[in-house]
């Protein structure tokens, strides 16, 4: 899942929009950008 994530999505723009498909709250879409930035999965 990793490697899917590291070769499809983050190759994307870094405005493209991420919809998880669980709910986060008060803040329920994310970029690429941000996801890259902030999620300690990706470090």
């Amino acid at each position: 899942m990793l490697r899917s994530i590291q070769t499809k999505l983050l190759t994307l723009p870094d405005d493209t929009l991420v919809l998880p498909g669980h709910n986060y709250g008060a803040t329920p879409t994310s970029t690429i950008k941000n996801e890259r930035l902030h999620n300690p999965l990706l470090k």
